[in-house]
């Protein structure tokens, strides 16, 4: 809440929202899309692993099922400022993810079924489109990676060739990486930022940091 309430008073254009609620968005008017994402863990109704946000309203667009279960994902076009805008909104299973049915897994099983799923619909979606294509949201590793998976980091390249990822490296000006991520396409990014997880008294209000990033397209 502390800091959806931060970002009203930034006015965007555009939010992508990951482990939030269906009203984690509503102080803010606009149009809210989203999606319950796939359940490693017991989950009250009202969450929602992935929400897009816009002043304007949504036309989703469609994402297979199967992709859906194997992680977050909800997908729309709306206008920003006039311009007809692609979203993706994307939670990519953390390395030690396991499904309701699993007693156990193996690491990163989950994030590499989930970016091989991807990759073929996000394929065909950015040759379908014509407008500017925004993926953002939890990609649950640091880019460049030092650490992790060396599968799961060549399943990241091949399904975000040909994307621009604004948010590599050490971020302003917390100077930090960040777990979350845009992959963009069609637009520019001008200009990255990163809000503070903590309150101003060390409190957590967030295990992420806020990413803002402003586009020219």
């Amino acid at each position: 809440a502390s800091l959806v309430s931060e970002m009203a008073q930034i006015k965007p254009d555009l939010i992508f929202l990951t482990e939030g609620h269906v009203a984690s968005l509503e102080s803010l008017g606009g149009n809210t899309l989203n999606h319950r994402g796939y359940r490693s863990d017991h989950k009250v109704d009202t969450e929602r692993l992935v929400s897009l946000w816009s002043l304007s309203p949504w036309v989703e667009l469609f994402v297979p099922p199967e992709l859906a279960r194997k992680g977050g994902i909800v997908a729309g076009e709306t206008l920003v400022r006039g311009q007809a805008v692609s979203c993706v909104c994307i939670c990519i299973p953390y390395h030690m993810a396991r499904l309701p049915h699993e007693s156990a897994t193996r690491p990163w099983q989950h994030h590499i079924e989930f970016l091989e799923a991807l990759r073929p619909w996000l394929k065909t979606l950015a040759e379908r489109v014509s407008t500017p294509l925004l993926i953002a949201g939890d990609f649950n590793r640091r880019l460049p990676s030092l650490w992790g998976n060396k599968s799961a980091l060549v399943g990241h390249q091949d399904c975000f060739a040909g994307f621009e990822i604004p948010t590599l490296g050490l971020l302003e000006p917390l100077k930090v990486q960040t777990i979350d991520h845009a992959a963009v396409r069609g637009a520019k990014a001008k200009r990255v930022r990163l809000l503070e997880r903590r309150e101003k008294d060390g409190r957590p209000r967030s295990d992420h940091h806020g990413v803002i990033i402003d586009f020219e397209m």
